[in-house]
């Protein structure tokens, strides 16, 4: 006999990439574009070499629907305020028309700020 834990392990294997396409469909339905990364984990999840924590992959993070439901919502609110402080960084970074400067030297001065 299977066990709960083996179904849901055996469907966020093979289904749950598509699950999760269509759940950054629905995000970016709801919210806009921005809401596409909420998935672009940290070291090796499905979308790896990005800042979040929250989610990893399917078969890692998809679990109960409440605690699926809370592990999304918890990767589109940290991929958010990372969007927000990325912007914030951005902005301290202003490229100041200085005469015989072109905007890729005041870019290599900026980049160790961001």
């Amino acid at each position: 006999m299977v066990s709960a834990r083996e179904r849901e392990s055996q469907w966020s294997s093979s289904a749950g990439p598509s699950w999760t396409d269509r759940v950054t469909g629905s995000l970016v339905a709801q919210y806009g574009r921005w809401a596409c990364g909420w998935r672009w984990a940290r070291d090796e999840g499905e979308i790896g070499g990005g800042p979040i924590t929250s989610w990893c992959c399917p078969s890692h993070s998809i679990a109960s629907p409440d605690l699926t439901a809370a592990r999304v919502g918890d990767a589109l609110v940290e991929w958010r305020e990372w969007l927000e402080e990325l912007g914030t960084r951005f902005a301290g970074c202003a490229l100041p028309a200085s005469p015989g400067t072109t905007q890729h030297d005041a870019w290599e001065r900026a980049v160790p700020n961001l």
